[in-house]
């Protein structure tokens, strides 16, 4: 089961509900990155508009809490309701993340709009004695319940990284695994490899630039030793340990390194129209996703063939 740590989420409520809010964070507090949305989510020189929008692009979950803020009179009757500028981030964060990773959590004294019929809300009731933390501690159960559901799948999200991993995997990774089962041998430098058995490793990085053949993975690949292997489509490259030396071995062990994760890098500097050279915390955190993503959805596609490992990687 994948943890929860590492995840990004994202709290907002009204300024009268900030309670409610900060205590769903606390009871949140072992996810690594919880914010809400008053700690420096909206930044000077930038709309309130492009700061969510950002917000939106930056964390992997949010969860909108609904407080009784205004009072609204429908056809004859008072009801209770949320602040309207909530349900527009409700619906712009369902829009840019998906509906399986935007949660609510509601005051059951509110009204919600008859289109939220049918969508995950978690209640809970406003305490008498201002116990905030026991309050919400249900709902916060819940939402971490389906965020554990939602981080055990690979979703095609709104960056490439789950369209680069089915790539990867349907263009390398099975067309590799079948010369490998069909030829039992392979080649370095024209002499014979003959094994009994293979694994190949699929090395995860910390940064996707330590992926990048021209810039940082020239230096990595001297303690390996590159093959190719011919299929019926195209000769692909993989490597060995430079220390394979035997002709005849009982387990082959080759590695691979996913340098098409260096396209998920150039789509997030477009996306995030970066005007400046070099790394920020925004690029950084992207980033960090698009790892996480793409080795997620490689351990859903491979999580039945033995042969394949995904494993971590660091350059240092």
């Amino acid at each position: 089961m994948n943890s929860l740590k590492d995840k990004s989420v994202f709290i907002a409520s009204s300024s009268e509900g900030l309670e409610v809010a900060r205590s769903v964070k606390r009871q949140l507090s072992d996810i690594s990155q919880v914010d809400l949305w008053n700690e420096g989510v909206f930044v000077l020189n930038r709309s309130n508009l492009d700061s969510l929008l950002r917000a939106a692009d930056l964390y992997e979950y949010a969860i909108i809490c609904l407080t009784a803020d205004d009072i609204l009179m429908m056809r004859g009757e008072d009801y209770d309701v949320a602040r309207d500028n909530l349900l527009f981030e409700l619906g712009l964060f369902v829009g840019r993340i998906g509906i399986s990773k935007t949660f609510i959590i509601v005051d059951k004294e509110v009204k919600l709009p008859t289109d939220l019929d049918g969508i995950f809300v978690s209640k809970f009731h406003m305490p008498e004695n201002g116990n905030l933390l026991s309050a919400v501690g249900n709902s916060c159960s819940e939402i971490r319940d389906e965020m554990i559901k939602v981080a055990n799948r690979s979703l095609i999200s709104y960056y490439p990284s789950t369209a680069l991993a089915i790539g990867y995997f349907e263009n390398f990774i099975q067309k590799v695994l079948s010369a490998l089962r069909d030829k039992k041998e392979i080649s370095i430098d024209n002499a014979p490899i003959s094994y009994d058995k293979f694994s190949l490793k699929i090395l995860i990085p910390d940064k996707i630039a330590d992926v990048d053949r021209e810039k940082n993975l020239h230096d990595t690949l001297t303690r390996f030793q590159e093959i190719k292997i011919k299929t019926i489509h195209r000769s692909y490259p993989f490597y060995l340990k430079s220390d394979t030396d035997s002709n005849n071995v009982d387990h082959l062990v080759t590695y691979d390194f996913p340098t098409t994760l260096v396209s998920s890098r150039k789509i997030i500097e477009m996306i995030l129209k970066k005007d400046f050279i070099g790394d920020d915390l925004e690029t950084k955190v992207l980033e960090k996703r698009e790892i996480g993503n793409f080795k997620n959805a490689l351990k859903v596609l491979t999580k039945d063939i033995s042969e394949v490992q995904i494993e971590d990687y660091s350059k240092e």
